[in-house]
């Protein structure tokens, strides 16, 4: 009886309850991110009915990102002139490479360069933002 009074006590029920009510909130915090359907089901479910897809089945207007995704295809090719490819065989080449990654579209090619060249002026100011600073 001994053995379980001292087994039973504030100084070792304490980090058995504090580590059940972490444990909890893990798996509560968890399952609110992950409640929603997985990706597999949702591209069944887009493949079933390519409406739903597009957004068109209750006339969404354009989510953010699409909005995001118009102005980059209209901006990039003012920003990827400079790293344009100069030949048909380099531009296949990248056509291939981004078809292969997934980007299909007929402006991706477009897009990717102008986010380079963005990625690349921008490395520029922050590299240069920091150096000077510190050359004097």
């Amino acid at each position: 009886m001994t053995f379980l009074a001292n087994l039973i006590n504030f100084e070792t029920l304490l980090p058995l309850a504090l580590f059940g009510m972490f444990a909890a909130l893990a798996w509560w915090a968890l399952d609110l991110v992950a409640a929603g359907k997985p990706r597999a089901v949702e591209r069944l479910d887009e493949l079933k009915n390519p409406r739903k897809a597009r957004g068109e089945e209750h006339g969404i207007a354009l989510t953010k990102a699409d909005r995001v995704t118009k102005v980059l295809a209209k901006a990039s090719p003012a920003l990827a002139k400079p790293l344009q490819p100069k030949s048909e065989m380099e531009l296949g080449k990248l056509r291939t490479k981004l078809a292969n990654a997934g980007f299909r579209s007929e402006a991706a090619g477009s897009i990717f360069l102008g986010l380079k060249f963005v990625g690349l002026v921008g490395g520029l100011l922050l590299s240069t933002g920091t150096i000077l600073p510190v050359r004097g």
